[in-house]
């Protein structure tokens, strides 16, 4: 009997220290719960709720439309903003070039964006206004009411493009290309870029001045032109046409010959830049 006692007693120790493992299994179980649930609350909390919103680089859209885009509701938790996915969708929109996005503890984030640049404004068939980057990037398309800055291409209509595409006529990216080549300061000058049946381009200037530019594509270096020309005359509405056909011999026709100026009023250094080139055929320029 003595041996079976003693059987009884060691199964009887064995059970107790596996309710004993299994309590201990438990408790560090409920500790542990406890602290995902304490931890989601705190991380849930109105700490980290987004309230400093930073959107940096915008021309032309609005923070609401960047924030829209990006999909960023008002109440929402930085741990709910995943950067790669919001980068993605600003890059979906037809005006984003690029976006960065940055999260900083404890409710802070910032979207940096780059927008394409238009270079020039189209007009469809049904009178629609469409404006393109220097890629041939459908941009937005206006109503007949909104035109957007810049040169306005004549000559020819577009279809019914959609922002987000790409224009894919041979005319279209002719005109695309004068204006981005231009650069920024001379494309500020010009109102109208015209395209002939011979496939030369035309510009108008802000002043209605005729600019011939033929088919030479050497479209920066006719914009420096153009602008040593402008700022040749007192007013460019002295200006009967600019003649760029040839860069290395452009010529200006004035209206009417510019007043003699009195010795003290004339620059006593010649004109430097482009304009130097100019022929004697340049009539009343001083």
């Amino acid at each position: 009997m003595s041996g079976v006692r003693v059987v009884e007693q060691v199964a009887e120790v064995i059970q107790a220290r596996r309710r004993q493992r299994r309590r201990r299994r438990t408790l560090r179980l409920l500790l542990a719960s406890g602290a995902l649930v304490a931890l989601f609350l705190f991380l849930s909390s109105e700490l980290f709720v987004v309230r400093n919103l930073t959107i940096t680089g915008l021309e032309r859209m609005t923070p609401a439309e960047v924030q829209a885009k990006a999909g960023l509701p008002r109440q929402v938790l930085v741990w709910q903003v995943w950067p790669w996915r919001v980068e993605r969708q600003l890059r979906s929109h037809p005006r984003v070039a690029s976006a960065r996005v940055s999260i900083s503890l404890p409710n802070r984030v910032r979207i940096a964006v780059t927008e394409r640049q238009p270079v020039a404004v189209f007009i469809t068939g049904g009178g629609m206004s469409v404006e393109v980057d220097a890629d041939g990037r459908v941009l937005a398309v206006w109503s007949r009411a909104a035109v957007p800055p810049g040169p306005l291409v004549t000559g020819l209509a577009l279809a019914n493009p959609l922002p987000g595409q790409r224009l894919t006529r041979a005319d279209a990216l002719l005109a695309v290309r004068v204006a981005a080549g231009l650069g920024p300061a001379a494309r500020a000058r010009v109102s109208e870029i015209n395209l002939n049946a011979g496939g030369e381009v035309r510009l108008y200037t802000l002043e209605g001045v005729p600019v011939f530019l033929g088919i030479d594509e050497t479209w920066a270096e006719k914009g420096k032109t153009l602008l040593a020309a402008l700022s040749a005359v007192p007013d460019a509405r002295q200006l009967a046409y600019v003649d760029l056909r040839s860069v290395k011999r452009p010529v200006i026709r004035l209206k009417q010959p510019l007043p003699a100026a009195a010795d003290e009023d004339r620059p006593t250094a010649p004109v430097r830049g482009p304009l130097n080139r100019l022929p004697p055929e340049l009539g009343g320029l001083p």
